[in-house]
């Protein structure tokens, strides 16, 4: 930048001014992207990329059966369980889910207690090795407002019926959870893993991903023990099926 008549004046140049107003803006707006990209970030499914069959199947197990284990052996707790929150006397009249919620503060409040929703919620986090504990929160959090606010009460006689049916929120296999937010979780996924089609990730299993072996795309269900996906599976079989037949 040129010299101005000006910066005889003054104690540093006019170029400088303009470079600090430059920077000043820079930084506001790198904090604004910043913003929008950790908001966006909660949104993309910590997806587990498997590198062999064994893993693959080890981890489908957690997801199908072990976490689900452990929410059942959480809701069921009587200390901080369902009914535990539910029969607490600061608990105002409402549905369960309202209910839940106003009691948080009970558990928050005790250092020796753990509410049943962040146990969830770290079980979660763990099982998918720590990647996005925001997904997680949502997750849990959305799936009891839209599970639990079907009930106006609990008790021996339903729980049982109230935690499963709270499983199958979490696990979204038949599409209980809102479509804005699963859309939403589709999206930031497939953009941030490239995966060159619209992959469904609103359910748990399609956590558990691998690279199909022939074409390198990302897919997350197979029968194969070689990784490969149904696309290269079908052609594989339909070359041989077309394939000339030597006398």
């Amino acid at each position: 930048m040129e010299p101005q008549i000006i910066d005889y004046y003054n104690e540093t140049p006019h170029g400088i001014n303009v470079i600090d107003k430059l920077n000043e803006e820079y930084s506001e707006l790198q904090s604004k992207y910043d913003n929008i990209k950790s908001y966006n970030n909660r949104y993309i499914a910590p997806i587990q990329i498997a590198k062999t069959y064994d893993e693959y199947f080890k981890y489908k197990k957690i997801l199908n059966e072990e976490f689900p284990e452990k929410i059942r052996e959480i809701l069921n707790n009587q200390d901080y369980g369902l009914i535990a929150v539910y029969k607490l006397p600061s608990c105002p009249i409402g549905q369960v889910y309202s209910k839940l919620m106003e009691c948080g503060w009970t558990f928050y409040s005790s250092s020796d207690k753990e509410w049943c929703v962040d146990k969830m919620i770290n079980e979660l986090d763990n099982i998918t090795k720590n990647k996005n504990r925001k997904w997680c929160e949502d997750r849990i959090n959305i799936a009891i407002e839209t599970c639990l606010a079907k009930f106006n009460t609990i008790s021996s006689t339903n729980v049982d019926e109230i935690i499963e049916d709270f499983i199958h929120h979490i696990d979204n296999r038949q599409e209980y959870l809102p479509n804005f937010y699963t859309g939403t979780i589709d999206f930031h996924t497939n953009e941030n893993f490239d995966t060159g089609k619209e992959l469904d990730f609103s359910h748990l299993n399609s956590l558990n991903c691998y690279e199909c072996l022939k074409c390198k795309i990302l897919e997350y269900y197979t029968e194969e023990a070689d990784l490969c996906c149904q696309d290269c599976i079908y052609v594989v079989s339909m070359n041989h099926r077309f394939q000339p037949q030597t006398i």
